[in-house]
């Protein structure tokens, strides 16, 4: 694990450390507090990042995304040190970045070492012209839900797909679209997530088709906080573990059961990956 917390933060360092968790890349900003966001549920269930006592998230000069106003308090999350060096990610095999994360940081990390097998949810998501300039081609999977792949296409490509008001079939339309798309790289693997229809799948190295399994089956839903955060942990957790030969399609199973397992009604702590 990689960040800035504050000193109001240190028990963070120390659960995660006992849940062997790396942390010596996480580093403790002194007089700052750590980086908050007020996520709440929206009437049609969906997460809704709201205000955080005014405190903008203006660091690259955005207040909306895709109609709801993003207001961060940026904290030791957004605390830089200053240096020209490239980051040494020599150790590691897999990188997992989102865009809670400053986009400098972002870059670095994804520009320092192509071999990496790097993931990227782009949430909450970038300006039009950071996304045209985003260094797709070392990327390697891209996760994002059916309103965000609607929005990066819109952006990166000048006709963006007629469609059928199905959502499984225009958001299959959207992914062949984004990796046709000018400013995207066809080379990028797609997940798109679709709450309760489940998930699409393309990965270009494996052929054009794309693939969809149905969401779990649950009885009740307790929190969808963190539900992103904790699918694309897992899918990275079992992208490791799959690098023997395993399917992409067993470690997405995985993923699913996982994350609607969190999702269950009892009483313990739901964690986020």
């Amino acid at each position: 694990m990689e960040g800035c917390i504050g000193t109001d933060g240190k028990w963070i360092k120390e659960l995660l450390s006992q849940g062997g968790v790396g942390v010596e890349r996480l580093k403790v900003v002194e007089e700052e507090v750590t980086g908050r966001a007020i996520i709440q549920s929206a009437s049609d269930g969906e997460n809704s990042i709201g205000e955080s006592l005014g405190m903008p998230f203006s660091l690259r000069g955005w207040s909306t995304c895709m109609g709801l106003t993003i207001v961060l308090h940026k904290g030791a999350n957004f605390y830089i040190p200053p240096t020209d060096a490239a980051p040494d990610v020599s150790p590691y095999t897999h990188l997992l970045l989102q865009n809670e994360i400053p986009l400098p940081s972002t870059l670095g990390h994804l520009t320092a070492n192509s071999s990496l097998v790097s993931i990227f949810n782009p949430s909450p998501m970038l300006l039009p012209e950071e996304l045209r300039m985003f260094p797709w081609s070392n990327l390697s999977w891209l996760i994002v839900n059916e309103g965000e792949l609607e929005t990066l296409l819109n952006h990166l490509s000048p006709s963006p797909p007629l469609l059928s008001g199905d959502l499984v079939s225009d958001a299959k339309e959207r992914i062949i679209a984004l990796n046709q798309a000018e400013h995207f790289s066809s080379k990028v693997a797609i997940i798109c997530t679709l709450g309760a229809t489940g998930i699409l799948w393309f990965d270009p190295s494996k052929g054009k088709e794309i693939g969809h399994l149905p969401a779990a089956k649950v009885d009740k839903v307790k929190d969808t906080t963190g539900a992103g955060d904790c699918f694309a942990g897992y899918f990275a957790a079992g992208l490791m573990a799959a690098q023997g030969g395993g399917e992409i399609e067993d470690v997405l199973k995985g993923c699913l059961t996982v994350s609607t397992c969190l999702g269950q009604t009892d009483d313990r702590p739901v964690p986020s990956a």
